[in-house]
């Protein structure tokens, strides 16, 4: 079975309605923290690997014109 390098890029971008109960629940389980911003950034200490966001202020519209959560 192949198996993917732990150096190589990958990055998470979870786009919920609570983005404070994510931050929370995401903090908690995983250990990584949440960079505070309108982008918050989830972050491995240093490293960004990924990405928290609700729907944009004219309403629920996903920045990446992806679907509802």
């Amino acid at each position: 079975m192949p198996q993917i390098q732990p150096n190589g890029f990958v990055w998470h971008e979870l786009m919920t309605t609570d983005t404070e109960g994510a931050k929370e629940f995401y903090e908690q389980v995983t250990g990584l923290a949440i960079q505070p911003g309108e982008y918050l950034m989830v972050m491995d200490g240093e490293q960004p690997v990924g990405g928290l966001i609700g729907p944009t202020a004219e309403g629920p519209v996903w920045p990446s014109g992806g679907p509802e959560p």
